[in-house]
């Protein structure tokens, strides 16, 4: 991990932060931040519950989408995906009705082997019902889906 900002002496070590001029506060401009430093991309906005962890090994030959496991689950499942080169990707929940209940996944990503994990609720925080799921990789040419179910 990369920290910008800090108290007192670990604010120093910063030697990419601008010298604090006379009077002013370096720490309330900059406040403390870990970063992954591997990562291509670090988005500091509010984040949700869910996460994307790139899986390692050797690149895929083709597109797959995982089983969720657990499954069922309560409180979370983890839902793995392969990606062989570059592209749109979306990862959606979808309740029986075929109504979308998450958005796990909305992004470009690069090739590799990836997990989400879905925490059992909805895009506006609630948990959803006890009963089964469809679970959706789409991007371009296509689209793959598989059940999961959530148990209370």
């Amino acid at each position: 991990y990369m920290t910008i900002g800090g108290f007192g002496e670990e604010a120093a070590a910063n030697d990419f932060l601008p010298h604090p001029e006379e009077g002013l506060d370096i720490l309330s401009h900059y406040p403390l931040v870990q970063l992954p430093y591997d990562q291509k991309r670090v988005s500091l906005g509010s984040g949700a519950p869910t996460a994307v962890n790139e899986m390692g090994g050797s690149l895929p030959e083709s597109y797959d989408l995982g089983n969720a496991y657990p499954n069922p689950f309560n409180p979370e499942t983890a839902i793995r995906f392969s990606l062989p080169w570059e592209v749109d990707v979306q990862v959606t929940v979808y309740n029986q009705q075929g109504q979308m209940v998450r958005s796990l996944v909305n992004d470009t990503m690069g090739p590799g082997k990836f997990q989400v994990t879905w925490d059992g609720r909805d895009d506006n925080g609630v948990e959803v019902a006890t009963g089964v799921y469809l679970y959706r990789i789409e991007a371009p040419n296509l689209s793959l889906h598989k059940k999961v179910t959530f148990l209370k």
